[in-house]
C-alpha cells in the first residue's frame, strides 16, 4: 500500500509539473545532456552579446599583479583566455615594475622619469597613472582583475580577486554588467564620478 501511494503521488506530481511549468525547477535548470547543451549555447550567445556591447563602449580589463605572486602566475592562462574569448584587451598593471609573462606588450609599470607619457602634452607617465589607479581602486591583494566599462559610464568593476576560472570570470562579467547597465538605464549615477 505505501509504495503504491508513493508511486501514485510521484505520477500526480509529474502531471502537475507538466501542466504547470513554473513549478518544475528543471525548466530553467535542465539536467539532460540536450538541455545542458542548449543552455550552454544560450549562455555563450548572451555572453558574446555582452562583450560586443562592451567593445563598442571601449571597455577593457586591467590585471593587477606582482612578479613575486605565485597566484598571479597561475591566473595568466585564465586571463589570456578571457581576453581571447571576449575580444577585449587586458592590460597588466604590475605593482612591482615587472610585467607578467605573455603580457609584456600591454604592461604598464613604474618606469622612472623616462616613463612613456599617457598622451602628447600630458605630464603624467604610465607608471604614475598605474599607481593612481591602484590606489583609487584600493588594490590590496593580487591577482586582481577589473573591467573598465569605458569613458561614457566611467565605471570600474572588480570581477576577480585571487584565482578564478575563465567560466567564473565570464559569468561575473555578464551578471555585473547587466546590473550596471540596468542601474544606468534607471538613472542611477556612479557616485565616484
Amino acid at each position: 500500500w505505501a509504495i503504491d501511494s508513493v508511486v501514485t503521488g510521484m505520477d500526480v506530481w509529474e502531471y502537475v509539473q507538466v501542466q504547470n511549468p513554473e513549478l518544475n525547477p528543471l525548466v530553467d535548470k535542465p539536467i539532460s545532456q540536450f538541455g545542458l547543451r542548449m543552455l550552454s549555447r544560450e549562455q555563450k550567445a548572451e555572453r558574446q552579446g555582452v562583450y560586443d556591447t562592451l567593445a563598442d563602449e571601449g571597455a577593457f580589463f586591467v590585471f593587477f599583479t606582482r612578479s613575486d605572486c605565485r597566484y598571479c602566475h597561475d591566473m595568466i592562462a585564465a586571463v589570456l583566455d578571457v581576453e581571447k574569448q571576449s575580444g577585449l584587451p587586458v592590460y597588466n598593471i604590475s605593482l612591482d615594475g615587472q610585467c607578467m609573462e605573455h603580457m609584456e606588450a600591454r604592461c604598464i609599470t613604474r618606469e622612472g622619469p623616462e616613463a612613456k607619457k599617457i598622451s602628447e602634452g600630458s605630464d603624467s607617465s604610465e607608471g604614475e597613472v598605474a599607481d593612481l589607479t591602484a590606489r583609487i581602486l584600493a588594490i590590496e591583494v593580487v591577482p586582481d582583475l577589473f573591467l573598465y566599462l569605458g569613458e561614457e559610464s566611467d565605471v570600474w568593476i572588480r570581477v576577480s580577486t585571487g584565482i578564478n576560472s575563465t567560466d567564473v570570470i565570464h559569468a561575473r562579467v555578464s551578471l555585473f554588467v547587466k546590473g550596471v547597465h540596468a542601474a544606468l538605464a534607471n538613472g542611477v549615477e556612479n557616485q565616484d564620478s
